[in-house]
């Protein structure tokens, strides 16, 4: 049951964000960077690199969804609702907006089983 399953790990839309998708999530603080005048007000961002199947089935989850917002959940919480401005066809997309602190342990659930 999808219900049941989305209350545990990470999920961004109906994909499930673990070792089996995710090649390498880290957490990027901006502390020092040029381009930090420029953020949104967090001090880091999740990046998320997918593995090539996972990233073939996000670029088409995106372009379905273009325009529109995708739930990000982790433990079942909603933690973004980022839009969907254009295809993520590389498998590489960056979270920002939820604490440090949810960010990192979204990494580690990124990386953990599924």
């Amino acid at each position: 049951m999808a219900t049941v399953a989305l209350r545990s790990g990470v999920w961004i839309g109906p994909l499930h964000l673990c070792h089996e998708t995710v090649r390498d999530a880290r957490v990027d603080r901006q502390e020092g960077r040029p381009e930090a005048e420029n953020w949104d007000g967090n001090d880091g961002h999740l990046s998320i690199m997918l593995k090539p199947a996972a990233a073939k089935a996000y670029a088409t989850i995106t372009r379905r969804h273009l325009g529109s917002p995708m739930a990000v959940r982790l433990g079942g919480e909603l933690i973004s609702r980022p839009r969907m401005n254009v295809p993520i066809t590389e498998g590489l997309f960056y979270l920002t907006g939820p604490e440090i602190g949810v960010l990192e342990d979204a990494a580690k659930e990124a990386l953990g089983p599924c």
